[in-house]
This record gives structure tokens, C-alpha cells and sequence, in this order.
């Protein structure tokens, strides 16, 4: 058991040798991994045996040459450290290998502070200490000057003093007997004036301020000042009024105090009654206290309640449009007539049975006709007129018309034949022959010889007796009968065919459905009348704008005279349109047929350029019913505008166009050559500038060049007309006079 003790033991030590061989070949290698030499963090640790060793607690590194601090012994000093720069040293350890280490700056070894400068109450001193270590190194510091425990004994009055003034300061500085520093810098606030009792150099009145004028009473000082005394206000005095306001004066100046207030006026009490012409009174009490203002305002004539009768024309009688009043006590009445407008009869034609008859085109049950019997036509017959002169040989021709439908008859003139007569005898001889000559009294150039034979040397032959002059029997001619002496009949009737190329009688011509115009209602299609006025130098102005109230006179003079007649008015509702001004007739009677509205706060104003979403609404207003269902049109920047319906209802009808761009421009006033032009495609008025009148008025500012030059012409001269063969371009005719338009509208 001993002996198993004993090589136990040794086992064990041999194992502790082999590992402390082990641990010092790891530590003398930098094995990656492994902390830096002189970089472990030791702590010590007992191992499995019991024994102390010291490990490294970052890599696990064992050292046997740390001390008990884990520190290694100091190494070979390579640089020693001064006051202020430090110094380093080299470790070798078997274990960990070889390092170096910083040696700390050993920092200053003052030495005492000695007095370089003494101080003074007035400055600073100094000190200076040396450092033990190096000389070389000094450091200074101020000393505080001294101070001076100023008393009031030590107070002597070496002071500079400044009198202070009213508006400047003053100054006392005193001074210390020991140190001569200054003890006390005191400023001296100035006095300030001393105003007296002041003098008024302006005395205030109601408004304006008055002045007070002060002067100092200090010796030596000039100074004055101004201020100002305030106005004393008004004086409320007397109540007064006009028909619109009332206010106070001031009693004294008399000037309105306050603002002037609207009088609060009562219901008003009816002095006369309003009649259909006559208009009534009513007047107005203020209620406010102390205002005895009163107003009497006209009542508008209440306008009449007419009846309209209308009895139309006919091609035989004649119609009439009667209005009166049926309000009681109004005796107004007016009538206008109208004369029976005559047949429109259609070209005539011939019927199967030969009879000629014509309708007419205003009342197709109208219907003439012409029989052309001996009886039904005694003395309608105009006189025959030869057209082809019969010959001796060749027949005739010759033609009458009907005076009473135009028809024409035609009668062969048979030929009258030969009437000869002897007009030379040539007398035979034994040798030659002889001959007579007869020749025709209608025409010499119709001659026959009668020859006369040679009577020989004998005389042997007897001549023939002559021919005894007359007119031979001619045959007729073929084809053409005779109507002499119970010959052929004459062709019955004496019609006349126009042939495929003839002319018509009726020179009229159709326009086609796509270029009738369409229709307007109210407003006069056929006479062509100016209706833009220029001005006294010459100009048109085109290019100028239209007010609201010279459209709505543009419309009033294109009405016809009936339309214009059965909504005649003087008055409206508009709050800024009165009787007396020069549109009230177009805008009352406008407005009246329902073409005109105002807005929403009563007003029309009257004076505000139009737009063109509004001129085209107004005119729409008079389309015909047949069109009234037409819309689209449509440009760009018409969508969702409020006047779209109508501005497309007008371009479907050809009576607007945008620009190139597709746009209408809605908003954008119109101008007096654009109105020209919707007001000429409205009514059909189709100027053409080769088919103008020298004599037509002009101005100066439309040139031929321009693009509305027809439109301005036709707007601007009264004028009769033709139309092309096609119907639609006019071809003036002669020039008419000018409405009296001043009149109309002043009615």
C-alpha cells in the first residue's frame, strides 16, 4: 500500500511537469487567438491539483512570472518620462513574450512663488514660480491691484461740476486723497423746463383744433412749444330732411352731424288711383321721430288688358287685326287692316280634254279655267299676227294669243298661187322662133315663156293663137292642205307644246329643302331694310361693342309691323329702364313678347355691353316652332354653360359659327359686325359683293377687304332685291329710303 502511495505520487508530479512544460511552450507563442503581449487580464485561480496559477480572463493565457497584483516585474527603461512628455519601457516574459509600455509624464515640481511686480491701487503686480525638475519651465500670475478703503474723511472736492440746463445733463466727480481714484462719477439729470401760463393763438372751433403757445421761464432758456387746444364738437341743432334722407345740423356751424339715415317710411297711402295710361299717386310718411318728411311717388299706369281679334286675309277678302281694351272705363282700341292679298296663280296647263286651267298657289280650291269654245271665249282672242308670209307657192303661218290665259292658236295662210302676166312679146320670123313672157305680179322672179315658132319662108305654118294671160291652175304644195274654199280643217285648239328646252312662262325658281332658311317668328323676313345706324363722322365702328339695350333695339326695328303691333309697350319692370329713356319703347315691347328678361335684382341694365351667349339666346327666342326642337351644336367651350341649349339650337340652324378652334367664346361681348352677321343668317339676307349698288352709303372703316364688309353693307342700306338662280344670293336692285326709326322709338 506504501509503494502504491509512492508511485502515485510520482505519477501525479510527473503529470504537473508535463503540463507546466506545456504551459510554457503556449505562452512563449502569439498564437492567434491569444491577447497581445502585455495586454492580458490576469486573475488568479486554483487548478485541479490545488495550486495557485494565474490565467488570463480575455484568451485564457497562464503566466508564472506576475506578481500577486497580476502585474509583470518592471522591464529596461528605453525613454525616461520629463514634466510634460512621457516615457516608455520594455518587458520580456518567458511566458508571454516581449512588450513596451508608456512611462507617464511626470508632471511640474513647482518651486515658490516670488514677486516680479509689486501691485499699485491702480495696477496689477506679478509672481513667478520655477519647476525643480527643469528650469526652463516658468509660470506667471497677476497679483490684484490694491485696494483703497476709501472714507469719508478722505473725500476731497477735486471735482470738475457741470452745471446741468433744462435739456442737458450735468456731471460731479470726486476724487480719493490717497489713491487720487476717482470715488464717485455722478451724473446730473437736467432741470426740465418751467412752462409758464401759456398764450391762445388759435382759438378751436367746431372741427378744428385751437393752439396754446408756452415759453420757459428759466434764466437764460429761449424755449417755447405749441400745443394744441381740441375742437369743441358740434351743437346739436334743428331736425332736417330731404326725400331720401334725414339728419341733424350743428347749432353752430350748421354742417350735418352724423350720418345722413334713410327715412323708415310707412305704407304708404293712395292719393290717386293708377289708370291703364294715366298713371296714380301714393304717398309716403317718415315714422321716425322728429322727421316730418313725406313722398309722393307716381303709380305706374297699369297698362291696358287687351283682346286681341284677328281675322286673316284671303285672296278675295280682306282680314284685319282688331285690339282693344277690356278694362272698364278704357275706351282704347285700335285696328289694323289688311288687304286681300290677290290669287298667286300657277303657270297654266292643259287638260285631257284641251281645257286650260291654273290653280292658285295660296288657296289650291281657287281654280280658273279657259274652255277656248267660240262662246266661252268671244273677245279674248287678240288679233292674228302673221309669223310666216304665204307665197304663190309655199303656205303661211299666222298666230293669235288668248288675253285671258296666255294661250297661243296657229293657222296655216294657204298659198295664193301665180298671177301671171304678159310682160314681153318677141315676134317669130321665117327663121327663128318668138316667144311671149309671162311674168308672176306677186313675185318677178316667177316667169314662163310661150314660144312662138318660125313662120318659114313660105309662111306655111300658122302661128298658135297667144295664150291668154290669167294664173294658171298650180298645184298645191305637199303637205301643205289647203284652207281656202272647203279645204282640210285647220288643227283645232291653236296650242303651242314647250318643248323640253323652252322656256317656262313661270320664271320662278325652287330652292331646295336644304336651302330654304329656316324660319324666325316675329320678325320681318322679306323687306330688307337697314337697321345699324353709323355715325356723323362717317364710321361704322364694327368692331365696337353692343349694349344690352342696343340689341334689344336691333330686334324691335326687324319686327314686322303686326308683331310689333300686338305687344306694344311703354313700361316694364325693370328698375333702371323708365319711360323718356331712348330704349324704353324697344325694351318695354321686347320684353313684353317675352325675348327679353332682367336679373334677378329687377334690373336690365341696359348700359352693359352684351355677350355672345346672350345675343344668341335672344335671337334663338324668335326661331320658328319647326326648328325650335333643334339642338347640339356644340363647341369646345360651351359645355355645361348656361346658355348651351340655345348657343347649340343657333349653330344647328346655320346662324352662328365658332372659330377655328372649335370654341364660341360664350363669354366674350359681342361685337356690331358679328350681330350684323346672326341677324343676316337669321332672315335670309345673303349679300353677294359683285351684286352691291354703286350709289349704297359706305364707311370709312369697312373695307371691301374686310370679312363682315357685305354683312355692314347690308345691315346698313334699305334696298330692293333679286335673288340668283339658285335662290339664295340677293342681287340688289334698287336702293329704298331709311325708316324713320327716331320716330318708332320715341312713340
Amino acid at each position: 500500500m506504501k509503494n502504491f502511495n509512492q508511485l502515485r505520487k510520482r505519477v501525479l508530479a510527473l503529470a504537473v511537469a508535463l503540463m507546466m512544460c506545456l504551459s510554457t511552450i503556449h505562452g512563449a507563442a502569439f498564437a492567434a487567438g491569444e491577447c497581445a503581449p502585455g495586454k492580458h487580464h490576469f486573475v488568479f485561480e486554483q487548478d485541479s491539483y490545488g495550486m495557485q496559477r494565474a490565467r488570463c480572463s480575455a484568451c485564457g493565457h497562464i503566466c508564472k512570472q506576475v506578481d500577486a497584483a497580476g502585474k509583470h516585474k518592471d522591464g529596461i527603461t528605453t525613454e525616461s518620462p520629463t514634466c510634460d512628455k512621457p516615457g516608455s519601457k520594455t518587458i520580456t516574459c518567458t511566458n508571454c513574450g516581449t512588450w513596451t509600455e508608456t512611462i507617464p509624464a511626470l508632471g511640474h515640481d513647482w518651486g515658490e512663488w516670488t514677486v516680479s511686480k509689486q501691485p499699485t491701487y491702480t495696477e496689477a503686480g506679478e509672481e513667478t514660480r520655477v519647476c525643480k525638475r527643469d528650469a526652463s519651465h516658468t509660470e506667471t500670475q497677476l497679483i490684484p491691484a490694491m485696494t483703497c478703503n476709501h472714507t469719508k474723511g478722505n473725500y476731497e472736492d477735486k471735482s470738475q461740476y457741470v452745471a446741468p440746463t433744462c435739456t442737458e445733463k450735468g456731471r460731479q466727480v470726486y476724487v480719493c486723497d490717497t489713491c487720487d481714484g476717482v470715488v464717485e462719477n455722478k451724473e446730473l439729470d437736467p432741470l426740465g423746463h418751467e412752462w409758464g401760463k401759456g398764450t391762445v393763438t388759435k382759438e378751436p372751433d367746431c372741427t378744428q383744433p385751437g393752439v396754446m403757445k408756452y415759453e420757459c421761464q428759466r434764466s437764460g432758456c429761449t424755449a417755447s412749444k405749441e400745443e394744441e387746444i381740441p375742437a369743441n364738437g358740434h351743437t346739436c341743432g334743428e331736425f332736417t330732411w330731404d326725400d331720401a334722407q334725414h339728419w341733424t345740423k350743428c347749432a353752430v356751424c350748421g354742417v350735418v352731424i352724423g350720418e345722413k339715415k334713410a327715412h323708415e317710411w310707412d305704407a304708404g297711402t293712395v292719393v290717386t288711383e293708377a289708370g291703364c295710361t294715366v298713371p296714380g299717386e301714393i304717398k309716403y310718411n317718415c315714422t321716425v321721430s322728429g322727421c316730418n318728411a313725406s313722398l309722393v311717388k307716381e303709380i305706374p299706369a297699369t297698362g291696358h288688358k287687351l283682346e286681341t281679334t284677328i281675322e286673316a286675309e284671303t285672296c278675295l277678302t280682306d282680314g284685319f287685326v282688331d285690339v282693344k281694351c277690356v278694362n272698364p272705363g278704357c275706351d282704347y282700341h285700335t285696328r289694323a287692316e289688311a288687304q286681300a292679298y290677290g290669287h298667286d296663280w300657277q303657270a297654266w296647263e292643259t287638260l285631257d280634254d284641251g281645257t286650260r286651267q291654273r290653280i292658285c298657289k295660296n288657296d289650291p280650291s281657287h281654280i280658273e279655267t279657259c274652255d277656248h269654245s267660240d262662246a266661252g271665249h268671244a273677245g279674248e282672242w287678240g288679233a292674228w299676227t302673221v309669223s310666216t308670209p304665204n307665197s304663190c307657192e309655199g303656205a303661211g303661218e299666222r298666230t293669235r294669243t288668248c288675253t285671258h290665259c296666255g294661250a297661243v292658236e296657229t293657222e296655216i295662210i294657204a298659198a295664193h298661187g301665180h298671177d301671171y302676166q304678159l310682160s314681153e312679146s318677141v315676134a317669130p320670123t321665117a327663121e327663128e322662133d318668138g316667144y311671149d313672157r309671162y311674168v308672176c305680179s306677186h313675185d318677178p322672179s316667177h316667169t314662163y315663156d310661150v314660144a312662138r315658132p318660125a313662120t318659114g319662108n313660105g309662111g306655111g305654118n300658122t302661128p298658135e293663137p297667144p295664150v291668154t294671160p290669167g294664173i294658171p291652175s298650180v298645184p298645191n304644195l305637199p303637205g301643205i292642205p289647203d284652207f281656202t274654199g272647203g279645204g282640210a280643217t285647220p288643227p283645232a285648239g291653236g296650242e303651242t307644246d314647250i318643248g323640253e328646252n323652252d322656256t317656262p312662262l313661270d320664271d320662278g325658281t325652287e330652292i331646295a329643302d336644304g336651302e330654304t332658311p329656316l324660319g324666325v317668328l316675329g320678325l320681318n323676313d322679306t323687306d330688307h331694310f337697314a337697321y345699324l345706324i353709323g355715325y356723323g363722322d362717317g364710321t361704322i365702328r364694327p368692331e365696337a361693342r353692343i349694349t344690352r339695350a342696343e340689341a334689344a333695339t336691333i330686334f324691335f326695328r326687324l319686327m314686322t309691323e303686326e308683331y310689333r303691333q300686338a305687344n306694344w309697350a311703354t313700361e316694364n319692370s325693370f328698375s333702371d329702364v323708365a319711360a323718356g329713356q331712348w330704349f324704353n319703347n324697344a325694351i318695354s315691347t321686347s320684353a313684353n313678347a317675352g325675348k327679353l328678361f332682367g336679373y334677378g335684382n329687377g334690373a336690365f341694365r341696359p348700359n352693359d355691353s352684351i355677350t355672345r351667349a346672350e345675343f344668341a339666346v335672344i335671337a334663338v327666342r324668335f326661331m320658328s316652332e319647326e326648328v325650335e326642337g333643334l339642338g347640339g351644336g356644340a363647341f369646345r367651350d360651351t359645355e355645361g354653360h348656361w346658355a348651351a341649349k340655345e348657343i347649340g339650337q343657333a349653330a344647328a340652324a346655320g346662324w352662328i359659327t365658332g372659330d377655328s378652334d372649335g370654341n364660341f367664346r360664350p363669354d366674350d361681348c359681342i361685337t356690331r359686325a358679328e350681330a350684323a352677321t346672326i341677324i343676316n343668317n337669321m332672315l335670309g339676307r345673303m349679300p353677294d359683293k359683285e351684286h352691291l349698288l354703286d350709289d349704297m352709303a359706305v364707311w370709312s372703316d369697312n373695307p371691301e377687304d374686310a370679312w363682315y364688309y357685305e354683312a355692314i353693307q347690308e345691315a346698313t342700306n334699305s334696298h330692293d332685291y333679286d335673288r340668283d338662280e339658285l335662290g339664295i344670293m340677293e342681287m340688289w336692285t334698287a336702293l329704298e329710303a331709311a325708316y324713320d326709326w327716331l320716330e318708332l322709338e320715341n312713340r
